[in-house]
């Protein structure tokens, strides 16, 4: 068997990458916790991205046929952790740089991506196609916005990602719900 070497660089970039990004801004001023919580996010993310390469042939994948991803995908958990370090950035505010605000925001991150909540799929996103000319312009806006103000597109991307997620468990129950309906009307 091959070794799986997209799966080694995901684990380099989105789990050990912002885990020494952020041990050396503001955890390794914890006493004896600021590297094992780094630790953890890097394992985590590893366990995430094995969970996905594992699962990645089997036919019963419920949350993927719906449309969903099974906890919080290994891009997304590298930007929600670098979040509290994306608002330093753009605002300066030094509360947010202590690691008693970064330790536990890394910990959740980290138990949010090994987690089995449903949080929406990009590919599940079907455009009308009436919608196709706003989608575009949507699109366009957003590339503005990075470029115009990166950091506050930054931090408005995992807000609004944040709060997406109980909506996506909320979508995700119905389908479920829905499904059990349509199986057990067919037994």
């Amino acid at each position: 068997m091959a070794p799986n070497f997209d799966s080694l660089s995901d684990v380099t970039a989105f789990g050990v990458t912002p885990a020494l990004v952020l041990y050396m801004w503001a955890l390794q001023h914890m006493p004896r916790f600021g590297w094992t919580i780094c630790i953890f996010f890097a394992l985590c993310m590893a366990l995430r991205l094995a969970r996905f390469n594992a699962r990645i042939d089997v036919e019963d994948q419920p949350h993927k046929s719906a449309g969903f991803n099974t906890g919080v995908p290994a891009p997304a958990g590298a930007g929600l952790s670098l979040l509290p370090l994306i608002i330093w950035l753009e605002t300066g505010w030094e509360p947010i740089r202590h690691y008693s605000v970064v330790g536990p925001w890394m910990l959740c991150v980290a138990l949010l991506m090994v987690s089995s909540l449903a949080t929406f799929s990009w590919k599940s996103i079907r455009i009308p196609a009436g919608m196709r000319f706003l989608a575009l312009v949507a699109i366009a806006g957003f590339a503005a916005a990075l470029v115009a103000a990166p950091l506050i597109t930054l931090i408005a991307i995992c807000v609004v990602y944040i709060a997406l997620i109980p909506f996506s468990m909320m979508r995700y129950g119905k389908v479920k719900r829905s499904r059990r309906t349509v199986t057990s009307d067919g037994a």
